[in-house]
C-alpha cells in the first residue's frame, strides 16, 4: 500500500471466535466466480487482509470476511473468509456473524428471515432467528454437502506414537483425531499451546502424504484444519473439540463448519441419525447446536446435508485507518 486507506468493519463473535467483517471496501471487486473474486483481492490487495487480521489491528487468532456481489442469480451476497494465513474455504462461525451484520448494516436481501450466500464451497444458506422485538438473536446455516473422505491416516505424533486421523468435508476438508482415552489429548484450555502444535502437526503430516480433492471442485484439494476431540461420556450426541487452522489459529468457537464435519462423522458410525439434536462445546466450553437435515450425494459420495445454529453478537462498528507513514500499515509479520 503507498496511500492513505480507510476500510469500514463491522466486528462480532460467535461462541468467543472473532469475524471482522469488511462490507464496503470489496465489494464491487471483478470476478464471474467467487474464486476470481478471492483471487483478485488476493493478488491486488492482500496487504489490507494482513493489516487487519495481524497485529497491531488484529491479533494471531484473528479472522474475518469479506461482502461482495452474488455471482448466482438466486444468491443474495458472496463472501469470502479470512484468516492469518489467507483464505478459508468455508466458515461456518463466520457465516453466523455476517449474516447479522447483512441485516444490522441494512443490505436489501430477497427474503426477511432468510439469506442465501455464495461462497467458495458452494451456496449456503442462513436461517435468521429473532426475538419478539424482531432482532435477530440465532442463525442456522445450512451448509454444503458434507462427506466421509477416502481412508483413514495414521500419523506419527512425537510422544504419542500414531494418532488415526479421519478426513471429513464439509465445506473443508477437515483431519479428525479421537482423543477421548488418551490424556494427553484432552481438550481443555491448560493444553491450549501444546493442542494447536499437535493440530499443525495433524494438518501437515496429512496433507504431505494424502492429496485430497473434492470431486465436483477441484481447487478444494488441502486439508485445511485438524479437528481433536473428546467424547463427553457415551454419548456423541455432545462432544467437546479443539480445532486448528491458518498459522497456529485455534478456534474459540466449537468451529460451525468442524460441528458439520463431525455429525457426518458420527453418522457414518451410525452413532447419530438424521435430525437428531447435536451439541458441539468449544476447548472454552462455548456452544453450538446442530443436526443432520437430510442425506444427499455428491458424485456418487455418501453425503449430508449439515445445519448448525449460533448466537452471533455484535461488538463494534469501525473505520480502520490505514495511514501510509504507518511502518506496519499492513500489520505485523507473524513472528509466532
Amino acid at each position: 500500500m503507498k496511500k492513505n486507506i480507510k476500510v469500514k468493519t463491522i466486528d462480532l463473535h460467535a461462541a468467543g471466535e472473532p469475524c471482522r467483517v469488511i462490507y464496503e471496501h470489496f465489494f464491487d471487486v471483478p470476478g464471474a466466480t467467487m474464486y476470481e473474486k478471492r483471487d483478485f483481492i488476493a493478488q491486488n490487495f492482500d496487504d489490507i487482509r494482513r493489516a487487519l487480521m495481524l497485529e497491531p489491528r488484529g491479533h494471531t487468532n484473528m479472522f474475518g470476511s469479506v461482502l461482495t456481489r452474488p455471482v448466482s442469480q438466486d444468491a443474495d451476497l458472496g463472501v469470502l473468509f479470512l484468516t492469518n494465513a489467507g483464505f478459508m474455504d468455508m466458515c461456518i462461525h463466520g457465516s453466523i456473524c455476517t449474516s447479522r451484520a447483512v441485516v444490522e448494516l441494512g443490505f436489501q436481501t430477497k427474503h426477511k428471515d432468510k439469506l442465501v450466500f455464495d461462497t467458495l464451497s458452494g451456496k449456503i444458506t442462513a436461517h435468521l432467528i429473532r426475538n419478539e422485538e424482531g432482532d435477530v438473536t440465532e442463525v442456522e446455516i445450512q451448509n454444503v454437502p458434507a462427506f466421509a473422505y477416502g481412508e483413514p491416516v495414521m500419523v506419527p505424533l512425537e510422544g504419542l506414537g500414531e494418532v488415526r486421523a479421519d478426513i471429513v468435508f464439509a465445506g473443508n476438508f477437515f483431519a479428525i483425531v479421537d482423543g477421548t482415552d488418551n490424556e494427553k489429548l484432552n481438550v481443555c484450555t491448560e493444553k491450549y499451546e501444546y493442542l494447536t502444535r499437535l493440530g499443525m502437526d495433524i494438518k501437515d503430516y496429512v496433507n504431505e502424504h494424502v492429496k485430497v480433492e473434492h470431486p465436483q471442485h477441484t481447487e478444494l484439494n488441502l486439508v485445511k484444519l485438524a479437528i481433536i476431540f473428546n467424547r463427553k461420556g457415551t454419548d456423541p450426541k455432545h462432544i467437546k473439540q479443539v480445532v486448528v487452522f491458518g498459522n497456529n489459529q485455534i478456534d474459540r468457537s466449537p468451529c460451525g463448519t468442524g460441528t458439520s464435519g463431525m455429525m457426518v462423522y458420527f453418522k457414518e458410525r451410525d452413532e447419530l441419525e438424521i435430525g437428531e439434536h447435536y451439541v458441539s462445546e468449544s476447548i472454552i466450553g462455548s456452544i453450538f447446536h446442530g443436526h443432520l437435515k437430510e442425506q444427499t450425494e455428491v458424485e456418487g459420495l455418501r453425503a449430508f446435508i449439515p445445519c448448525v445454529k449460533g448466537h452471533p453478537a455484535i461488538m463494534s462498528i469501525a473505520e480502520f485507518w490505514l495511514e501510509q507513514d504507518d511502518i506496519y500499515q499492513a500489520g505485523i509479520p507473524m513472528i509466532l
